[in-house]
């Protein structure tokens, strides 16, 4: 009966709403894979801030109806869709994406959907959308820290050539992170993809080469191409994921 069915979907709300969801992070995994996540947190860095603002949506009901003969993925995007205004976006926002990861809770069944923002190309780093479905089509909770304004944009896409190298700009992260290198830096590998990503010689401070790619930051109000590098120092004491300056060289930030 409907009156049972109501009373089922009620009770499976409730046991998700009380279960850890995961939150939309600050997180992204670089295309030549560092082999760890990338926490690009929300906060200050340099005196600017760092990673547009989330916005997020879910509590004690569900924020959409059955969707039955749909797959999870078409749910989630139709939702963002739908509701792009709840989130500070418009349509043009939606025009430039890629899914990020797609997994099933076993223990749920609930589907987590995160898709990353692109822009001339390139990941904006930690600009997400993550999206919860659960199995029967209802959407539980969904996030997004997209940074608005960017599909409209128009114009070509960056001047590589006006762009510092990714051998200075780690140069200068090694000065940050108060890494002393005892060889030489130099590239061993780099694509040319538009990420460029590139794998560059350990310098004798990191357990093994160190991976890194281009890619955006939203910080102080707008948006800057850096450059990431995954650098795991030797003994494998440290972990850092690093962002340096794609216009400058600067050091910007580590996590």
């Amino acid at each position: 009966s409907d009156k049972s069915m109501n009373v089922k979907s009620k009770k499976r709300r409730e046991f998700l709403s009380g279960l850890q969801f995961e939150q939309l992070e600050k997180r992204e995994l670089l295309a030549g894979d560092l082999g760890a996540a990338m926490d690009v947190g929300e906060g200050e860095a340099g005196g600017a801030q760092i990673g547009y603002p989330l916005t997020s949506l879910g509590g004690s009901d569900y924020l959409s109806g059955y969707s039955l003969g749909k797959t999870p993925m078409a749910v989630a995007t139709e939702y963002i869709d739908s509701n792009a205004a709840d989130f500070g976006l418009t349509s043009d926002d939606l025009n430039d994406y890629r899914v990020l990861s797609h997994f099933v809770s076993q223990h749920t069944r609930v589907n987590h959907i995160v898709l990353q923002q692109q822009h001339n190309g390139l990941d904006v780093l930690g600009s997400m959308i993550n999206i919860a479905v659960d199995n029967d089509g209802r959407v539980l909770a969904a996030g997004s820290s997209f940074v608005p304004g960017l599909g409209g944009e128009t114009g070509g896409g960056l001047e590589e050539a006006s762009l510092v190298g990714p051998v200075n700009a780690l140069a200068d992260t090694f000065s940050s992170l108060g890494l002393t290198p005892t060889s030489d830096i130099t590239i061993l590998q780099q694509s040319n993809d538009v990420n460029q990503e590139v794998v560059i010689s350990d310098g004798g401070v990191a357990s093994r080469p160190i991976s890194g790619s281009l890619g955006y930051v939203y910080r102080d109000g707008g948006l800057e191409p850096v450059w990431v590098f995954g650098i795991l120092t030797n003994g494998n004491q440290n972990a850092f994921t690093a962002f340096a300056s794609a216009e400058s060289g600067d050091f910007i930030y580590a996590s």
